[in-house]
């Protein structure tokens, strides 16, 4: 017995105009995806555009994939920022800080004053030059290293019988952290950057296996140390903390046209230009 015995087609519906309404509606829908994907491809194009743009001047692969990433960088820099301070508890008005040299060691000063330290001229002189060598980094230590000379300096004004003030103390760390973590940020050409990334890898990976913990009055804190390795990529959002790596890992033997293509790809399944 057949459909057709009883004037049905085999989608069970009357034969005649039943069949021409739903190839139309087929029709309607296949319009609709290649719409869509047409869609997709000009934006895909425009996408591509504005990155050959941004990266015209480039004159080697290193050179695009150092844009991409300082493009990267302004998306995310505030963002980071304002979850930094809220989980250090720090102010929230350093977003709109002036990340130089200048504000940071006007900052510091201001922090050393809090914990009633009056420094000589002489004093400031050494602070000058101390923070100076510790931005230069001349001996590609971690940010997490070079905050220790901070700490040593100010320890060394440390009157025994009025102990400084200990969130004063956390706090001036935790900006001076955060910092020389954006001036990095800034001013790192794409080897640096990787060369500090891996630095920072490595000691991270060297923490998980021996981890450091701390103890604040009673309260325990797991991943003290670990906390205080990572930079302020860490505190982007998903898709930028994604993207960073993807970027990182291009290959730069390839020509810069194959650069542009990837880096493209990179960006538009991750972090919309427009």
């Amino acid at each position: 017995m057949s459909y057709e015995n009883y004037g049905l087609t085999a989608s069970g519906f009357p034969a005649g105009p039943w069949d021409d309404y739903f190839k139309i509606e087929e029709d309607k829908k296949l319009e609709t995806e290649e719409q869509i994907l047409t869609r997709e491809r000009l934006s895909q194009l425009k996408h591509m555009s504005l990155l050959t743009k941004i990266t015209g001047g480039a004159k080697s692969s290193e050179e695009i994939v150092n844009l991409c990433l300082k493009v990267v960088d302004a998306k995310i820099l505030n963002g980071a920022v304002k979850r930094y301070c809220h989980f250090e508890k720090l102010p929230t008005s350093l977003v709109r800080s002036s990340w130089d040299k200048t504000n940071f060691l006007l900052i510091i000063k201001q922090y050393i004053t809090g914990l009633n330290i009056n420094l000589l001229p002489e004093d400031n002189s050494r602070l000058s030059t101390l923070l100076a060598c510790i931005i230069d980094n001349s001996l590609d230590e971690a940010v997490y290293q070079r905050i220790g000379y901070i700490q040593s300096f100010v320890l060394l004004f440390n009157d025994e019988k009025a102990q400084l003030d200990k969130e004063m103390m956390r706090q001036l760390l935790s900006i001076s952290r955060l910092f020389l973590n954006v001036i990095e940020l800034n001013s790192d050409s794409f080897n640096d950057r990787k060369q500090h990334q891996n630095l920072m890898l490595r000691m991270i990976e060297m923490e998980k296996v021996s981890p450091m913990t701390s103890f604040r009055g009673k309260r325990y804190i797991k991943n003290w140390k670990l906390r205080h390795l990572r930079d302020i990529t860490y505190y982007a959002g998903k898709a930028e903390r994604e993207i960073y790596p993807l970027l990182m890992r291009l290959d730069l033997t390839k020509t810069m046209v194959e650069i542009r293509n990837e880096a493209n790809e990179i960006f538009y399944s991750h972090l919309r230009l427009i």
